[in-house]
């Protein structure tokens, strides 16, 4: 007779050996049934579908600020200051007068010169009536004359001086530095203030010979100035001739400065309007790349199979860029495409439209201020 304790192992191994036969077939058939799960189930997507559109391209350039006019005032004659009727930072019209010089001893030789005047006059007048009766000579008759015209000059000669002495703007402008003062002595050709016409501004940029023939003259820009305002300018000047240094043109927009408001010489950036070209506007968030490293963006063709069309920037804007590269109509996937490749089979979800004034705006690509 068996040993209980013999009966009580045997009894043991047995079902130990029996659970863990079935725990073997519970495990490979759940493995089973997940492969099977997975080899069925594809990865979920969500896409957008875009048609193109027309899109006005820019070149953004940053330039500086110059007035329209600039000119340092000087007199033509030498004299002491007798008045000075303006200040710096003033704004005045054309030919209001800004400075006047002393007269000193100008109107007295003026009263000289038109008293020799007067006796040359007469001279010659004589001198004809003589010559009418043979009593005077030819070439009396010619130095009288010449005579007369000295006196001529020498009177015009004062009054010019005369007139010299009292300095006008020689157009409506702001004076921006004065360099005299009441009492003090100008001399000829010296420097007497320094004045500059603002309206309109004149921004200038250089834009390299890539794009030079991309502009066109009367184009509207928009303009950001360092001052924080923005403005619509006219591309009013494109040098005919290249910078030898830089290879760039000398680029000129013309803004509008009615208050003088925006003072010459900060800085201040411009944009352009170059072509226009057709495209999409999408998210930087769902350009990816290829095995070979290429840009480009994954779509969903109408049988939900993954194409990936390789792409090129053609302008970027704050909430977004313009590319080109896909087709006319495209199912961009803009969620998930970090999963799947080319050529893989998806799921698609369909996004939800956003609100298509921002999205036309977008695309109409308008400057707004």
């Amino acid at each position: 007779m068996k040993k209980p304790y013999l009966i009580a192992i045997a009894m043991s191994v047995f079902l130990m050996v029996w659970m863990a036969s079935g725990l073997l077939r519970s495990q490979k058939e759940s493995t089973v049934t997940s492969l099977g799960e997975h080899t069925s189930r594809r990865t979920l997507v969500q896409v957008q579908t875009q048609t193109a559109q027309s899109v006005q391209l820019e070149l953004t350039v940053q330039g500086h600020v110059e007035p329209n006019r600039d000119v340092t005032i000087r007199s033509d004659i030498a004299g002491r200051v007798a008045e000075v009727l303006v200040e710096e930072g003033q704004w005045m019209d054309a030919d209001t007068v800004l400075v006047r010089l002393d007269t000193q001893d100008r109107q007295i030789k003026l009263a000289k010169e038109k008293a020799l005047l007067q006796s040359r006059q007469k001279a010659y007048q004589r001198a004809q009536v003589l010559a009418k009766e043979n009593f005077q000579s030819k070439s009396a008759i010619d130095d009288a004359f010449a005579a007369l015209k000295a006196a001529e000059a020498s009177v015009a000669q004062m009054e010019l001086e005369i007139k010299q002495l009292t300095i006008k703007a020689p157009f409506a402008g702001i004076i921006d530095v004065r360099m005299v003062e009441k009492g003090g002595y100008v001399g000829a050709n010296g420097e007497v203030a320094r004045f500059v016409d603002n309206s309109p501004l004149i921004v200038v940029v250089q834009v390299s010979q890539q794009n030079v023939q991309q502009l066109a003259k009367g184009a509207e820009t928009l303009v950001r100035f360092a001052t924080g305002e923005k403005k619509i300018g006219t591309l009013r000047y494109i040098s005919p001739l290249a910078n030898q240094n830089t290879r760039t043109f000398r680029v000129e927009i013309e803004v509008e400065n009615p208050d003088h408001v925006i003072p010459a010489g900060i800085s201040a950036e411009v944009q352009i309007p170059t072509e226009k070209v057709t495209g999409h506007f999408v998210s930087p968030a769902i350009l990816s790349l290829d095995e070979k490293g290429e840009m480009g963006v994954k779509t969903v063709t109408e049988d939900n199979v993954v194409e990936f069309y390789p792409i090129t920037i053609l302008q970027a804007a704050t909430d977004g860029v313009w590319i080109k590269g896909l087709p006319a109509s495209a199912r961009i996937i803009t969620v998930g495409q970090g999963f799947v490749e080319d050529g893989s089979a998806v799921d698609v979800s369909l996004e939800k439209a956003e609100a298509e004034s921002t999205f036309q705006d977008a695309a109409d690509n308008k400057v707004v201020l």
